[in-house]
Parts: C-alpha cells; sequence; structure tokens
C-alpha cells in the first residue's frame, strides 16, 4: 500500500495525505492549491490528489483497515476488545468525510 508510487512513499505522508482531506471535508481544491504552492504543476497536483483519493481514501486504506480488524477479531476472540475502523475506514474516510448520500452515486435501476 505504501511504496514508491509517488503519491505515498512513506508512513508519515499517509496522515499528512489524510488529516488535510479531513480538514477540508473532500474538497480537493485546497489540497490541489497546496501542492501546487509546493511547486508542483496543476496537472501533477490533480492527478496526485485525485489518484490518492480514488486509490488510497476509498478503497485500499478502508480494505487494508477491514482487513486488520477481522484478523483482530479472528486471533483474538470475539470476547476481545478490538477497535473496529469501520466508521473511519467505511464512513468518513471512504465518503471523503462528506455524509454517504454526498459522494454516493446516482441509485441504480435494479431493473
Amino acid at each position: 500500500m505504501i511504496g514508491p508510487s509517488g503519491i505515498v512513499r512513506s508512513a508519515r505522508q499517509l496522515p499528512a495525505r489524510i488529516n488535510p482531506l479531513r480538514r477540508h471535508r473532500g474538497d480537493l481544491r485546497p489540497l490541489v492549491q497546496a501542492d501546487v504552492d509546493y511547486g508542483k504543476s496543476g496537472d501533477v497536483a490533480m492527478g496526485d490528489n485525485l489518484a490518492f483519493v480514488r486509490n488510497y481514501a476509498q478503497f485500499l486504506l478502508p480494505t487494508a483497515l477491514s482487513a486488520v480488524a477481522s484478523i483482530g477479531h479472528d486471533v483474538l476472540g470475539v470476547q476481545a476488545r478490538v477497535t473496529s475502523p469501520a466508521a473511519f475506514a467505511g464512513g468518513e474516510l471512504e465518503n471523503l468525510f462528506q455524509p454517504p448520500f454526498a459522494t454516493s452515486g446516482p441509485p441504480r435501476s435494479t431493473v
């Protein structure tokens, strides 16, 4: 999950990407502007932020945190107090810190 992708290269960069996303409630404009102010081109800044949101925030991190919680419950048993990251990973992070109805697509037809 963390590696040479260019988006998140270290464990220290992960909260540095998540916290501004939380602070701005999923609004990418200030994040892109911060990257531009740091010296990135607008295209690269937008691409990096979109890639982080799509790949990490909305998929990889919620999946990994859910897997860790599942392993914790399996290893330690149901009686153990293992904190479930579902509210954070599957709720807030995956929905970019917005209400679920704001980030989900249009209702799908069942026909």
